[in-house]
């Protein structure tokens, strides 16, 4: 069961910063000294593409300058790599002009870190005399009074002196002592390589020394290129291990298929022997985001990692973050996406929308504007996570951009927006002649530490006003001027209640359900909740903070089952004070009383309970201290239909309509689970009558020829749908509920939504199959694919495991689909994703979908192969997620709204495997 989204999105800004750890008094800081009134640097005046480090009260950052430029000529310059220090750990800024290049040429592209010893590293593109192209790693030869760098160290690529050219290379220092894979001290620095032909490698160099500063010869990350590879991100885990990032991308220019990849190294960068792990899949965004003057973008992914104490319920957790687009077909829109992995970069949740998606409680960008260019932090000390990124979201032209934050102080779970800038800008590019003329600078930067968050971004609020007379003035007057800006926020702490949302939420569970929301019996055993009695209802909450909270108020609703109906439909169960410690949890119970079949709430609902056998549970905690409301309400659908076989009667819920407008509504089964085939009919669904609360008499329900349903403005009617059980063959041994998730749909996107039970487990599920190398999760497989893992086709191989995951690999080959995930240890081979045009989709997806798909709909689908078993023969599975690529679902991280399949697609692909694989 789903609370109405669109109420919650509607939040205005005002009360983002309610019981969110408010900015505070901080405020933007311009970092480089002022240049846009400059009379003598004419248009040489952009600072750009940021990044800062900060060891106590040192703070650093690095920018891209085209100042030297303006100062020494246009051809008389030798380092784009400028920089500024704080000696009060942000408040202010020193511009401290150039990093010096030495003989050399530094292109920029900084990259700063700092290590135990206080010692700051600068890295950047450089060009060797000869014209080679390498990597220069500058250490500080002073941190005070002043810093300074010495001159740069080179790092080597494979192609540096046969015309390979360095892009964008990202440091990590490893400050870790006594873990299992530490060495302290060493410098890892990754970047991508581009072949004077093919695509980009990504490579990575680890220091050897650091006095003086020397580097072992760079090597490869990841298998030579077959695809465009960039955006290499480095991070050193508590425990020493290195962690290597990028992106694998179809196209630069194009939104186009992509994946986020990942490596390990447990032997300080030597060797990375752990295979490709695939972080995310997922559509890139267009490499220029056209409003505004062409803007260019890439979709790099972010690291961090959580070096709370060990013994913190986060600690070690990874977490990456890049920018995607959600599927929009008329505007180059981008979105921010989340993912975490909890055991060390070998599994990963499904990416989640962290600017617009579910996930996101309070503050969501409601609009279809930009969302870009993410860069994430964690808190060493409270575990809070927080990300920086540019939005276009107040401007309904989509045009002038704000930085804004997103955060969340569950681990990933959910997360409120607000924006962090002071002010919003207006783009302008194309002014300064040394640079390209779509540049505003490809990077911003969050850095967390003990003191708060450090961000660093630009942005062009400064415009031209030379002064009268100059000799060299910036042109046009009034154009903006980009410049390099810094803002501190102190983290937040105190209590933090959360309860765990439903799965439309988190991504993790059914949709419409959480495990926080439950029933007892006198034993405290979990069961149904029942009508005509009193339950022994309970909600499980805790306090993720850092203080104590006394006095919170949890309050408990309920509702027959419904979708989009208002908050205010819910009537009150009770409400119950507690007190709750830092790092506690506890059950809060409350009686459910449903002794009276009769309940209308007031007439507020259109029937009484006893006409419906499905209700939603909604619970609220409220304590004016909480430092983070996001994670501070739940729901969760209770239903009672029976196991048994036979026709399931019809099943009344409540429809409402929460847009200020009429609307169409279509009611739509997310998936048939293939282990309830076979169906003697698909789901019915009918509106049996119409009633606004309160009428006299039903009106007629209007249906349209599509089969929406015409709801006016506030209307809420009483629906009915009829499913059709499993037979017996099916549920005699279910090791997994068999759940339906149904979806309310308004101009082709989900705004509510509720599930049902079709049948309860009668056995216990599996042991997992141990193995050091579990499966990654991917985007791709989206949050339906997480809910019922038994939605695919399985068969016996006469081949041992090995052979027949070859086989899989080799029949992919010969059908000219790429393999992205061949993982020989875990036994999965997935391809890239695979076109549909319009009549292969139409026919590869249930019937309830086909209504959603556009005449000019086409789609595409991702298949993956999983092989297990041991000895001569093996167990092989396959399973498809297919997309629409031209849905209206803006939420979606593959560029398309999911489409439940029908088996087709499993069963050609078995079909033709059969004489590879011998199958039985």
């Amino acid at each position: 069961m789903k609370l109405c989204n669109l109420v919650q999105h509607g939040l205005i800004l005002a009360a983002m910063t309610m019981g969110l750890g408010a900015v505070g008094a901080a405020q933007d800081v311009q970092v480089n000294s002022a240049d846009h009134n400059s009379p003598t640097l004419g248009n040489e005046t952009t600072e750009s593409e940021i990044n800062v480090t900060r060891n106590g009260s040192l703070a650093v950052v690095g920018y891209n300058t085209s100042r030297q430029a303006g100062l020494l000529g246009l051809g008389g310059w030798n380092s784009l790599s400028g920089y500024a220090y704080s000696n009060d750990g942000g408040h202010t800024f020193t511009d401290a002009g150039f990093v010096p290049a030495g003989t050399h040429v530094l292109e920029g592209d900084p990259a700063l870190a700092v290590d135990s010893s206080g010692r700051v590293y600068y890295g950047s593109l450089l060009e060797e005399t000869t014209g080679a192209s390498y990597i220069g790693v500058s250490q500080s030869t002073s941190t005070s009074p002043s810093v300074v760098f010495g001159n740069p160290v080179l790092i080597s690529g494979q192609f540096s002196t046969t015309g390979g050219f360095q892009d964008k290379e990202f440091i990590a220092i490893d400050n870790t002592s006594g873990g299992a894979f530490s060495h302290p001290g060493r410098v890892y620095v990754a970047w991508s390589e581009f072949p004077s032909s093919g695509n980009p490698q990504l490579m990575l160099a680890a220091s050897s020394s650091a006095s003086p500063l020397t580097f072992s010869p760079s090597l490869l990350v990841a298998p030579s290129a077959t695809s465009f590879q960039h955006g290499a991100f480095p991070i050193v885990g508590p425990d020493g291990a290195l962690y290597v990032a990028w992106s694998t991308l179809s196209s630069i220019s194009t939104a186009a298929s992509a994946t986020i990849n990942l490596r390990k190294s447990t032997d300080g960068g030597a060797t990375f022997p752990n295979p490709v792990v695939t972080v995310a899949s997922f559509t890139s965004t267009a490499g220029d985001l056209g409003t505004g003057g062409s803007l260019r973008t890439r979709s790099f992914p972010y690291l961090a990692v959580d070096n709370t104490p060990a013994g913190s319920a986060t600690h070690g957790n990874l977490y990456a973050v890049f920018q995607g687009r959600p599927g929009a077909t008329a505007s180059p829109r981008s979105e921010i996406f989340f993912a975490s992995s909890t055991d060390g970069g070998v599994t990963w949740s499904p990416a989640r929308n962290i600017s617009s998606g579910p996930a996101v409680t309070i503050g969501a960008d409601g609009t279809s504007n930009d969302n870009w260019l993410p860069s994430i932090s964690v808190s060493p000390v409270t575990g809070h996570i927080k990300v920086l990124f540019y939005s276009r979201r107040e401007d309904p032209g989509n045009n002038k951009i704000r930085v804004y934050e997103a955060g969340s102080t569950d681990g990933g779970m959910t997360w409120y927006n607000r924006p962090f800038s002071d002010v919003a800008f207006t783009p302008s590019v194309g002014y300064d002649p040394l640079l390209v003329s779509t540049y505003m600078g490809d990077y911003l930067n969050a850095f967390a530490d003990s003191n708060g968050l450090l961000g660093s971004w630009g942005d062009t609020r400064n415009l031209c006003s030379p002064p009268g007379g100059a000799t060299a003035p910036c042109s046009p007057a009034g154009r903006g001027d980009q410049d390099a800006w810094s803002r501190e926020e102190t983290d937040a702490t105190g209590p933090d209640l959360a309860i765990t949302p439903w799965g439309y939420v988190t991504g993790v569970g059914p949709l419409w359900q959480t495990p926080d929301i439950f029933v007892v019996n006198s034993s405290n055993a979990r069961v149904n909740a029942e009508k005509g009695i009193v339950n022994l209802l309970r909600a499980h909450i805790r306090n993720v903070g850092s203080a104590g909270a006394t006095g919170a108020v949890v309050r408990f609703r309920f509702a027959p089952i419904y979708s989009g109906v208002p908050d205010s439909a819910f009537k009150v169960i009770g409400t119950v004070t507690v007190n709750v410690p830092a790092g506690a949890a506890q059950d809060v119970p409350v009686n459910w009383d449903m002794t009276n079949l009769s309940d209308t709430n007031g007439g507020v609902w259109p029937s009484p309970i006893s006409a419906f056998d499905h209700f939603c549970v909604k619970v609220d905690i409220e304590f004016p201290a909480d430092i983070n409301l996001t994670n501070n309400s739940a729901q969760n659908n209770f239903f009672d239909v029976s196991t048994g076989t036979g026709p399931i009667k019809p099943i009344k819920f409540i429809i409402g309509n929460p847009f200020r407008r009429d609307v169409k509504v279509n009611i739509v089964p997310v998936k048939l689970p293939v282990t309830i085939r076979p169906l003697v009919r698909p789901p019915l669904i009918m509106m049996s009558k119409a009633a606004k609360a309160g009428a006299a008499a039903p009106a007629k329900t209007a249906i349209s020829a599509a089969g929406a349903i015409a709801l006016r403005e506030n209307e809420i009617q009483v629906a009915t749908i009829t499913l059709v059980r499993p037979p017996a063959s099916v549920t005699r041994t279910l090791t997994h509920d068999i759940v339906q998730d149904v979806n309310m749909v308004v101009d082709g996107k989900i705004v509510g939504g509720f599930s049902f039970l079709l049948a309860k487990a009668n056995a216990p599920a599996p042991p997992p199959r141990p193995g050091p190398n579990p499966p990654s999760r991917k985007v791709g497989e989206a949050v339906q694919a997480q809910e019922n893992p038994q939605q695919k086709f399985e068969k016996t191989a006469a081949l041992a495991p090995a052979e027949a995951h070859q086989a899989i690999v080799q029949y992919l080959a010969a059908q000219n689909i790429r393999v992205i995930q061949d993982d020989k240890q875990s036994g999965l081979a997935s391809s890239a994703a695979i076109p549909l045009s319009r009549p292969a989709l139409m026919s590869s997806i249930s019937t309830s979908a086909q209504k959603l798909v556009p005449p000019n709909g086409t789609g595409k689908y991702f298949i993956t192969f999983k092989t297990t078993g041991e000895g001569p023969t093996t167990r092989v599975s396959v399973s498809v997620r297919i997309l629409l690529v031209t849905s209206q679902d803006l939420d979606s991280p593959l560029g398309g709204r999911l489409m439940p399949s029908n088996g087709s697609l499993e069963q050609k692909h078995l079909a033709a495997l059969a004489p590879r694989l011998k199958l039985q």
